[in-house]
């Protein structure tokens, strides 16, 4: 067995998954390691690995697909469907812009300003952490409301 740690495409995800994961181009050191008969190994999340059996041999591979912290932009993204805050028209931009390009500068900035707050509320919102838990297979989700 071989591995090395992937930092060339670390932490892919499904849909960004290149056609060519360009592994020719690590430079991490190469782990070696033999497995004997009944042997089981770890492999964290992030590594290369390969294997080659020097004789006939079976063997099982378990992944397991943790969270990733685009899977709670997902999850807020369908929360903050049900918000005004974050269904408001932000003011036009461009030519057909009634304020100066200055101007609509320091109103987006107060307005990305305050929906930063909020995002920030809701997550430090114990309620929402439960719920997005919950969507991920842990713990009791949150009833609506709660």
């Amino acid at each position: 067995m071989q591995l090395r740690k992937n930092t060339v495409n670390p932490w892919p995800l499904v849909e960004t998954l290149p056609a060519d994961m360009r592994h020719e181009r690590e430079v991490m050191p190469v782990f070696r390691c033999t497995l004997l008969a009944g042997d089981w190994l770890y492999i964290p999340a992030g590594y290369w690995h390969r294997t080659r059996a020097g004789e006939e041999s079976l063997s099982l591979s378990i992944g397991v697909r943790s969270v990733a912290a685009l899977d709670v932009y997902d999850s807020l993204r369908q929360r903050l469907l049900s918000s005004l805050k974050w269904r408001q028209r932000l003011p036009t931009p461009g030519a057909a812009s009634p304020l100066a390009p200055e101007e609509l500068v320091a109103r987006y900035r107060e307005l990305f300003a305050d929906l930063a707050r909020d995002l920030g509320d809701l997550l430090n919102d114990e309620r929402f952490v439960r719920s997005f838990l919950a969507e991920q297979g842990h713990g009791k989700k949150a009833a609506p409301g709660e």
